[in-house]
């Protein structure tokens, strides 16, 4: 490792300059090779149905036997098209070697074939590995009389044969009327019950899809960016936010740049990374949930804001597959005609919405902002209106200097300490998010602030050595003072999904109402017991016609997937 101690004065805007002193000791600059990582199969992906319409929502689980101390207990799942191109992904945590998730399906998609793989972001110290894929198949909704489907050509699926009487699936009769409730039972023996690790069970309605498509696939996977020398910690509870700094038009990159990452939540949270000459940092963000607005702020040594650009950290099929057209029979195309119909119809009573985690949740190892205990806390609100920040910080902020020189504004704060005022101005904070121009806050009010923390003294986080804060935290809708702001990055990225029980399709959605037709197409997704006995299921059929898939996969200890597949003939 190479470390390296250097010292970063960030500039401030006003009279004369001022700084917070950056001391950065054990920064790791580089790896000195790149791990190789083996074959990599161990995720198993199982899903709730093998095809699916845009706009409708895929339910998973997935069995993993990853090493979480190496690995991490991430699991990035997403949709890949033919060409190897991510259309949506999701992550998930794994616990105790198992994890679920589900994956909305974009209302736009095309109709064809699609990857569904699951890897660790560990994954990519390597410059290759392998996963065991799935293809969906996806039929856009508003398409209407499809004659064929492009599909994978030349690729057999890994599939491991069910000895009979190991693993036994029995559907109680072959036909029944839409409306009915199915039941079947899944028996397993002693020794099934020793040797299989997972089992789940699935029903569906059938489209014309090979179901042999629906098995699962050795394929390999590359990183889509490479920065040579650069490690990627295992995701443990979180996930890395990378991105690269990038100067201003003309101007070269510095050699080291700190950059900010901020959240402006109920605590706010805050890091900070040290980028090397080609200007990459990453943040690993853990316990954060849903969708976040995050702000990273880059600056260089010499107080110069740099601007920044998120990369997303992905890994992609490293092959692309050769593609075959298959033909629909008309029976094949009357039914596939059928269950789109039924879906516009679904959507007209209010039928299937796609899950999106709009929600933001974050778990903070301690009850207060990073910053620890204010010194203060004003509440501007509780006295006499004031007009701008210079009569707030006069007579509601003790210790706290804000005076004007030369038509720009410059802050210091006492320290308690030591009884005098630091020299460098102090770090400042907007609703969490780090500002460097003074001027900004001359305009605030007393009825634009809900409270002000001060600390008066030195606090240190991490390497950082602040002299003193100033934390404003403005009322609820106020973000006049983000215009302007043309350096503050501001993102809104998926976190970790929040979990959510696969099973909104086990009652009919016009569940209460006689008038409103039931159009679910998927009907069960639930996880099996591996214990020896039999097991029984039901659930409600819908209105809908035709051919029902009942099937049962697993995976056994050596990580080998296999499958059993019922059809019954609903009419």
């Amino acid at each position: 490792m190479i470390v390296d101690r250097m010292k970063i004065r960030l500039a401030m805007t006003g009279l004369g300059r001022y700084c917070i002193i950056l001391w950065i000791t054990g920064m790791l600059l580089v790896a000195l090779s790149r791990p190789v990582i083996a074959d990599s199969e161990n995720s198993v992906l199982f899903t709730d149905r093998t095809w699916a319409l845009s706009g409708d929502t895929i339910w998973f689980r997935v069995s993993w036997t990853g090493d979480s101390n190496m690995m991490g207990n991430v699991l990035h799942v997403q949709l890949e098209n033919m060409e190897n191109e991510v259309v949506t992904g999701v992550m998930v945590t794994i616990d105790h070697g198992r994890g679920s998730g589900y994956i909305p399906v974009p209302d736009s998609l095309a109709t064809g074939a699609y990857w569904l793989r699951g890897y660790s972001g560990f994954m990519r110290n390597g410059d290759s590995a392998t996963t065991l894929s799935r293809l969906i198949t996806v039929f856009h909704r508003f398409d209407r009389d499809i004659t064929s489907l492009q599909v994978p050509d030349q690729i057999l699926p890994v599939k491991t044969s069910v000895p009979e009487g190991l693993v036994n699936l029995h559907i109680l009769r072959s036909a029944w009327t839409p409306g009915d409730t199915v039941s079947f039972s899944v028996n397993l023996s002693e020794d099934a019950s020793r040797s299989v690790r997972e089992l789940t069970v699935s029903a569906f309605l059938d489209v014309p899809v090979p179901l042999d498509l629906a098995s699962h696939y050795v394929t390999g996977l590359t990183p889509a960016l490479n920065f040579e020398g650069v490690s990627f910690p295992p995701e443990k509870n979180g996930f890395l936010i990378e991105g690269v700094v990038k100067p201003r038009q003309g101007e070269t990159l510095p050699e080291r740049s700190l950059v900010m990452l901020s959240i402006s939540d109920s605590i706010p949270y805050f890091d900070y990374y040290v980028t090397d000459s080609r200007g990459y940092f990453q943040f690993m963000l853990s316990s954060a949930f849903g969708t976040a607005e995050i702000f990273v702020r880059a600056v260089a040594a010499n107080g110069q804001e740099l601007f920044t650009d998120l990369t997303e950290g992905l890994m992609t099929g490293a092959d692309k597959m050769p593609i075959q057209e298959r033909l629909l029979n008309p029976d094949e195309m009357t039914s596939l005609n059928n269950m789109l119909e039924s879906a516009w119809f679904e959507r007209i009573f209010g039928g299937e919405v796609a899950w999106k985690d709009r929600e933001f949740r974050m778990v903070h190892p301690f009850d207060q902002a990073f910053y620890g205990e204010p010194y203060q806390r004003v509440y501007p609100s509780e006295f006499f209106d004031l007009p701008d920040f210079m009569e707030i910080s006069r007579e509601l902020l003790p210790g706290v200097r804000f005076r004007q020189r030369d038509n720009h504004f410059v802050i210091h704060m006492l320290n308690l300490d030591e009884r005098y005022y630091f020299e460098n101005g102090p770090l400042r904070l907007i609703n969490g998010i780090p500002v460097f121009d003074n001027d900004l806050l001359y305009g605030f009010n007393s009825t634009d602030i809900h409270y002000i923390d001060i600390i008066l003294q030195e606090r240190v986080f991490g390497d950082i050595s602040f002299k003193g804060i100033l934390a404003i935290y403005m009322n609820d809708g106020n973000e006049k003072w983000l215009q302007g702001q043309n350096n503050l990055g501001r993102y809104r990225i998926p976190c970790l999904q929040i979990p959510k029980a696969a099973g909104i399709y086990k009652t009919a959605l016009s569940q209460g109402s006689d008038q409103l037709p039931d159009f679910r197409r998927v009907f069960l997704f639930e996880s099996v017991n591996t214990t020896a006995g039999n097991k029984m299921f039901s659930f409600p059929s819908s209105d809908l016609k035709g051919t029902m898939v009942v099937r049962l996969e697993g995976v056994t200890n050596s990580n080998e997937p296999f499958e059993i597949i019922r059809k019954i003939e609903m009419k």
